[in-house]
């Protein structure tokens, strides 16, 4: 499809049945720079070798609604040119204790989920996050640690958690 529409940008393939994520969109001749995949049944579990490729392209991917157990930990690699990531609605418990490794990353959506906690190495090299949404999950405090790395942060939504006065450092 991508090879038929060489100028194509915005890919919507919401509401649909796909398991496997559509790699074909992202591969070294696309130019497909936002990509709505929510509402699926995706699980990022295996991820092809897309070293060299122009998958740096990518700039908006939503994978919210997806029943995703796990964060998509190697999104960082395969696509570092991210600037608006969507993960909210899927069943997500932990976040690695690694860096999102998306340093142009601007959006980050983890709401409605069932995160307990942010490990603070999560933000290192997060410099340009602007907005932070973790709305509707269970977290209780907040990493103090990682403030250092969001230092261009301009909206967080924290409401519906557990989030108490003195945790909360916010």
């Amino acid at each position: 499809l991508c090879d038929a529409m060489p100028v194509l940008k915005y890919v919507n393939l919401s509401h649909n049945e796909f398991k496997d994520f559509p790699f074909c969109f992202v591969h070294e001749s696309s130019r497909v720079k936002v990509l709505n995949l929510s509402h699926n049944k995706i699980e990022m579990k295996s991820y092809p070798s897309l070293r060299g490729s122009n998958s740096m392209m990518l700039e908006d991917l939503n994978l919210s609604y997806n029943g995703e157990t796990c964060f998509p930990e190697r999104l960082g690699e395969l696509f570092p040119g991210l600037t608006s990531l969507y993960v909210s609605g899927n069943s997500i418990k932990t976040l690695p204790d690694c860096s999102l490794n998306l340093p142009q990353l601007k959006t980050l959506d983890l709401s409605n989920n069932q995160l307990s906690e942010i490990p603070p190495e999560f933000f290192l090299d997060s410099s340009a996050l602007e907005t932070l949404l973790a709305s509707s999950n269970i977290l209780s405090a907040l990493p103090e640690a990682a403030a250092p790395s969001l230092k261009n942060l301009k909206t967080v939504r924290l409401n519906k958690n557990k989030l108490e006065i003195g945790r909360a450092h916010v």
